[in-house]
């Protein structure tokens, strides 16, 4: 939206084209590596998915063609097994979660009101991370290595014996690097759903696609932690010889399934809720009614969210466990349902009496009726214990995830491309090539899955790379291999009206939908900054219900009118509250830097040498990788401030200061969501001791004291005493004292290291090893992992003394403090937990 040029006294206004310099990324090829605006990043994340998704098709039908008829030879069973671990791997890990990620990333500040994400160079590494991991994956084609495991990686299958070559390394490394790009975009699509709104957009105002996208960041930090522990403890049992997995010296087999499918089933409403969150966007603008069921839908998807952690043995129905479990996670498995129909009924009622418009999004998003609805049918069915143990592992179970997967996310993922894309691109998809990639892709799907509904009830298991004529498969697989053209097809008029679009597609209106919310108040296409003067919210519809979006109470538009003029020499951003979207503070959000790809390489060379146990190069890339977060943080301070005039200037009008670099409330939540992530990882590996310990006969096993608690005991206290001295470097920031500050630092450091090196001493007098079995496996792991994590706050804290030191600021500049004594809080609970599940605990058993 252009603003008008505004005269004022004191601030000087620029115009819009000199703004938007400072927003957009630098030209040139090397410009575009240190790019980090939303839009940039949000494309590239869209654009990399559709790559890993048209290798994961391809794969997906050289599968079909192997299957076209009996005993056909045109994959080997060693290929075959190769393809469909990578495609499905590829669909679930490379595609749906990182485009919905993206869309996400492109969208969520002009939805909500603002100008960018609260950390651009953060979402940059996310891509990074994401794009290298997937390149780690696939390189294992170029190095012979390609995992056949499948895409769950069931041990023994997986482990060493049975798996000796490099395939589940690249596997299990390479998608855990994308694993943490998913992390680290989830934490930014948090923070930017509770502090980065527009004033008045309060939480019963925020559009339903936000709701969504924020459940869903939440569930990918409680689902993708157990799965990155899990698979370094399974590269841990094949690299280090420990014991997690491996019965022979007490492992289970078991346990990787629990821990794989504590991310596998939530991973399916992952998938799910922001398409979800998509089509309770985009229904009531083509049926031009408002939402029905708004607060319904939202507790549906907080407790889709919630229920979907109490589901993950529905896939273990056939391991053998009690009836009484079984029977608990059936009636978890029907009660899951009860929150997809809330919505379902929802749009429905949004839809009732309504004249559709049936544009290409919108049949789209009516395909998840057709679709969806069955996979959930099916759904409720596999969640029949007798009728499970039935079609387990049958081409039943293939056709009911993807009538869930494919029909209940790709369809409306496609209606949101459709939706949002004239938006970011400024050109209209042709019509008519848009209805034919939906009618191809429908009919394709349903010709290609639901025959496999018959295929398994009639008995042909899945994961077979061929089958005998006469069993009634023939001609069920022949119409599944047609189907699956029919969506190449599809797929490939879907690419080439891209093309089309891109070349002769008419200029898109500012809003071609008459839609509701606050993107399309913009400009087509939208400006890199999105709004230079902030919309200020009254309606959950703001664009249908307000005639002027910078309307407000008088504080409120003297606010939205300042920012548009002043701070404008670097990227300033609002910060509001997470309830009511008060407006709390005004920061300097970071710009281009090239150091985000070096730290993302970092982690990948990192990744890469451990497969091949090149122990020094891998070293070299670590320090590259803190080498390059240090130089990322470095340039971030030295990039220009404001005028502490002018700032002073801005707060007495508005009421807001700004704070530049100084930023706090962001920072606090980050901190927070940072305590969860390791507080995610500690219960994991509690949850894997005890599970193991359950398993045992005897615990320790035999010829194995229990270890002595007095020395972690010290160290624990020790840690306690930490936290009493990082309390004191709080206290002497709030009495404005940098001489308290920094000595409560380096007492609390030095507390930390003493700590950690009671620890390690311990450790070498025990008497078993991690190698000697799974209970040293687990012990260690348990008992050292709070140790990395007190060593890196011992870090951070001594740094930071050294620099109050040394680099004297205003007092008020070192509110971090408060930050990284949250940080200790957090740990030193943690490590409490650990003494308590390793000494204390043992004696109660």
């Amino acid at each position: 939206m252009t603003t008008q040029p505004i005269k004022d006294e004191v601030f000087e206004y620029i115009p819009d084209e000199e703004f938007e310099k400072v927003w957009n990324p630098p030209p040139g090829l090397w410009g575009k590596l240190k790019a980090v605006q939303n839009q940039n990043i949000g494309m590239r994340f869209i654009f990399t998915a559709f790559f890993f998704f048209t290798l994961a098709g391809i794969l997906a039908l050289a599968m079909r063609l192997q299957l076209i008829r009996p005993e056909n030879n045109f994959l080997s069973p060693e290929i075959y097994n190769q393809f469909f671990t990578m495609h499905g791997s590829t669909m679930i890990f490379l595609f749906i979660v990182p485009l919905a990620e993206g869309i996400a990333t492109l969208v969520l500040p002009q939805m909500l009101g603002t100008r960018e994400l609260p950390f651009p160079r953060l979402t940059a590494f996310a891509y990074w991370t994401f794009l290298s991991g997937g390149l780690l994956f696939y390189s294992g084609f170029l190095f012979n290595a390609v995992p056949d495991a499948g895409w769950f990686a069931y041990v023994p299958l997986s482990n060493i014996e049975f798996s000796p070559d490099l395939g589940m390394d690249f596997w299990l490394l390479g998608l855990n690097v994308a694993e943490i790009g998913a992390i680290v975009g989830a934490t930014e699509i948090i923070l930017s759903f509770f502090k980065m709104r527009a004033p008045g957009m309060s939480l019963n105002r925020v559009p339903i696609f936000a709701w969504a996208m924020m459940i869903t960041a939440f569930m990918m930090i409680f689902a993708f932690t157990p799965l990155i522990v899990g698979s370094l403890l399974l590269e841990a049992d094949r690299k280090l010889g420990t014991w997690f997995y491996r019965p022979e010296g007490g492992g289970s087999v078991l346990l990787w399934q629990h821990i794989f499918w504590i991310f596998g089933h939530p991973d399916v409403y992952i998938q799910f809720l922001p398409a979800t969150g998509m089509i309770s966007t985009m229904i009531p603008v083509f049926a031009r009614r408002r939402l029905v069921g708004y607060s319904a839908i939202v507790l549906a998807l907080v407790a889709t969210a919630f229920l979907s952690f109490g589901l993950w043995v529905h896939h273990m129905f056939t391991t053998g466990l009690p009836e009484l479990t079984l029977s608990f996670f059936s009636v978890a498995s029907f009660l899951v349902v009860i929150p997809s129909g809330v919505q379902v009924f929802a749009w429905i009622a949004t839809m009732w009496g309504s004249r559709l418009n049936l544009t290409t999004p919108m049949l789209f998003a009516l395909g998840i009726f057709a679709v969806f609805v069955l996979g959930g049918i099916t759904g409720v069915m596999v969640a029949i214990a007798p009728f499970d143990f039935q079609v387990h592992d049958t081409y039943f179970v293939v056709a009911h995830l993807h009538y869930v997967l494919f029909g209940g996310s790709v369809f409306p993922i496609f209606a949101g491309i459709y939706y949002w894309a004239p938006k970011y691109i400024g050109k209209m998809f042709s019509e008519n090539l848009g209805r034919w990639h939906f009618w191809l892709l429908f009919v394709g799907f349903n010709l290609t899955f639901f025959p496999m509904h018959i295929s398994g009830l009639l008995g042909m298991p899945r994961r077979v790379y061929t089958y005998q004529t006469g069993l009634g498969w023939d001609f069920l697989n022949l119409l599944s291999t047609v189907g699956a053209f029919l969506i190449a097809a599809g797929i490939a008029v879907f690419f080439y009206n891209i093309y089309w679009t891109v070349r002769f597609g008419e200029r898109a209106p500012r809003n071609p939908w008459n839609a509701d919310t606050l993107e399309w108040a913009q400009p087509t296409p939208t400006t890199q900054y999105g709004f230079r003067t902030l919309p200020i919210v009254r309606s959950r519809h703001p664009v249908w219900d307000q005639e002027d979006l910078h309307q407000g109470t008088e504080q409120e538009e003297t606010l939205v009118k300042t920012l548009a003029l002043y701070p404008t020499q670097y990227r300033a951003q609002l910060v509001s509250s997470a309830l009511d979207a008060r407006p709390q503070e005004v920061i300097r959000i970071s710009g281009p830097s090239i150091w985000i790809v070096v730290a993302a390489l970092g982690v990948m060379l990192f990744s890469f040498f451990l497969i091949y146990d090149l122990v020094i190069p891998a070293g070299i890339a670590l320090v590259a990788f803190a080498l390059a977060l240090f130089l990322w943080r470095r340039q971030y301070q030295q990039q220009p401030e404001s005028n502490p005039r002018l700032d002073a200037e801005f707060e007495r009008r508005t009421g807001v200061p700004i704070r530049g670099a100084n930023n706090r409330n962001i920072v606090e939540g980050g901190v927070l969501i940072l305590i969860l992530f390791i507080a995610i990882i500690i219960a994991t590996l509690v949850f894997t001791h005890l599970y193991l310990r359950v398993e045992a006969i005897q615990w320790p096993p035999e010829g194995i004291a229990l270890p002595d608690p007095l020395l972690p005991g010290i160290a624990v206290a020790l840690l306690i005493v930490g936290v009493a001295v990082h309390t004191a470097a709080v206290s002497g920031f709030n009495r404005r004292s940098s001489q308290r500050i920094w000595l409560g630092l380096a007492g609390g450091a030095l507390a930390g290291v003493i700590a950690v090196a009671i620890v390690i001493s311990h450790a070498r007098q025990l008497a078993f090893t991690a190698t000697t079995n799974a209970y040293g496996s687990s012990f260690y792991a348990l008992g050292l992992m709070p140790v990395v994590f007190v060593l890196l706050g011992a870090i951070i804290s001594s740094v930071t003394a050294f620099w109050v030191l040394r680099s004297p600021a205003p007092v008020e500049d070192y509110h971090y403090v408060r930050h990284i004594a949250r940080y200790w809080y957090g740990i030193t609970l943690l490590s409490i937990l650990v003494f308590v599940v390793l000494y204390l605990l043992p004696y109660f058993y």
